[in-house]
C-alpha cells in the first residue's frame, strides 16, 4: 500500500510513500503473517508476497513518519491490493488528528465510503463519497486506487471500474499530521463509530435506493403518460378520420338517394304528362266520334221528319196505327 501525492505549488508528484514499511509489516508483528500475493507465478521475479491480517489488528504510527515534511498532500492518491473476507466492513487504512478525530478513512466492504474531514470539519459525515455500486468483500484480489482531486475523489477498481463521486471539502483543505496513522479500527470507541458511520452509510444506501425508485417510478409514470396521450392522441386522429369518411360516405349516400330520387320523379313526372296527352287524345277523339254520330242520327231524324211532312196532303188526319 502506497500513497502518491502531489505537492503544492507547481505541479510535480512527491516521493511516494509506503504505508506496510513504514507500519513495519515487514517484522510480521501479531496478527500478521505472510502469504501468498495476487500474482503466485511471475517469469521475471519472484512470485508477490502478501501480509494476512487476523483479529483486531491495530499498526499505527506517527503521520509524521509518512509525511517528515509534516504537511499532508492536498492531492493524493492511494494505491493498494486487497483481499477482504466476504461480508467484511472495516476501515483498512485511518489517519488521525492529534485530538483522536479521525479525518481520512479508507473503508473495504459492500458500498464502501471514504471518510475525509479537512481543518474545517469538511465535509460533514452525511457528505461523505459513497460507493454504493462497489462490494470489495467478495473474497476475491482486487486492486484499488483512490484518488483525491481538488473536490473529487475516483476510485478505479482491477483497472476497468472508475466511479467519481464529489467531494465537498473547503478549499485548500488540509489534513492534519500531528496525529496517527492506522491500519484497522484504534479502539473500541472508534469501532463503535465506525459501526454508527456504517448505519449512516446504510441509512444513505437506503435513501439513495429509494430516490432511485421514485426517479425510475416517475420516469416510468412519464413514459405510460406519453404513450397514453400518444394512443388518445392517435385514437383521436383515427376516430376523427373515421368520422369523416362515415360523412363523406353519407353525404354521397343521400347525393346518391336525392339524384336518384330526382331523376324517379322526372321519370314520373314525363310518363304521367305523356299518359295524360294519350289519354285526352283519345278522349277527344271519342267525343268528336261521338258528337258525328249524334249530329249524324239528329240530321237523319230531321230528314225523316221533312220527309213526312212534304208527303202528308193538307186534311189529312194522322191515324193511330
Amino acid at each position: 500500500m502506497c500513497i502518491p501525492a502531489q505537492s503544492q505549488g507547481p505541479i510535480h508528484l512527491s516521493e511516494p510513500v509506503d504505508v506496510l514499511k513504514v507500519l513495519d509489516f515487514q517484522s510480521s508483528p501479531e496478527g500478521v503473517t505472510r502469504t501468498s500475493g495476487f500474482c503466485t507465478r511471475r517469469r521475471a521475479s519472484t512470485p508477490d508476497t502478501a501480509f494476512r491480517v487476523t483479529g483486531q489488528v491495530q499498526l499505527k504510527a506517527p503521520t509524521t513518519q509518512l509525511f517528515p515534511g509534516g504537511a499532508f498532500p492536498e492531492d493524493f492518491s492511494i494505491l493498494t491490493t486487497v483481499r477482504p473476507k466476504s461480508s467484511l466492513q472495516s476501515f483498512l487504512l485511518s489517519v488521525y488528528n492529534a485530538q483522536g478525530v479521525q479525518q481520512l478513512g479508507v473503508e473495504v466492504g459492500r458500498a464502501p465510503v471514504f471518510l475525509y474531514e479537512d481543518q474545517n470539519g469538511r465535509p460533514s459525515p452525511e457528505d461523505y463519497p459513497l460507493f454504493n455500486t462497489l462490494n470489495l468483500a467478495d473474497g476475491k484480489w482486487h486492486r484499488v486506487a483512490v484518488s483525491v482531486d481538488k473536490k473529487t475523489v475516483t476510485v478505479i477498481v482491477d483497472c476497468k471500474t472508475k466511479i467519481t463521486k464529489p467531494l465537498p471539502r473547503s478549499d485548500q483543505g488540509t489534513i492534519s499530521t500531528d496525529g496517527e496513522t492506522t491500519f484497522g479500527t484504534k479502539n473500541e470507541d472508534e469501532g463503535f463509530e465506525v459501526k454508527q458511520r456504517y448505519k449512516q452509510n446504510i441509512y444513505r444506501i437506503f435513501t439513495e435506493y429509494l430516490q432511485n425508485i421514485y426517479r425510475i417510478f416517475t420516469d416510468y409514470l412519464q413514459n405510460i403518460y406519453r404513450i397514453f396521450t400518444d394512443y388518445l392522441q392517435d385514437i383521436y386522429r383515427i376516430f376523427t378520420g373515421y368520422l369523416q369518411n362515415i360523412y363523406r360516405i353519407f353525404t354521397d349516400y343521400l347525393q346518391n338517394i336525392y339524384r336518384i330520387f330526382t331523376d324517379y320523379l322526372q321519370n314520373i313526372y314525363r310518363i304521367f304528362s305523356e299518359y295524360l296527352q294519350i289519354i285526352t287524345q283519345d278522349i277527344y277523339r271519342i267525343f268528336t266520334d261521338y258528337l258525328h254520330i249524334i249530329y249524324r242520327i239528329f240530321t237523319e231524324y230531321l230528314q225523316i221528319i221533312y220527309r213526312f211532312v212534304r208527303e202528308r196532303r193538307p186534311g189529312d188526319r194522322v191515324g193511330t196505327v
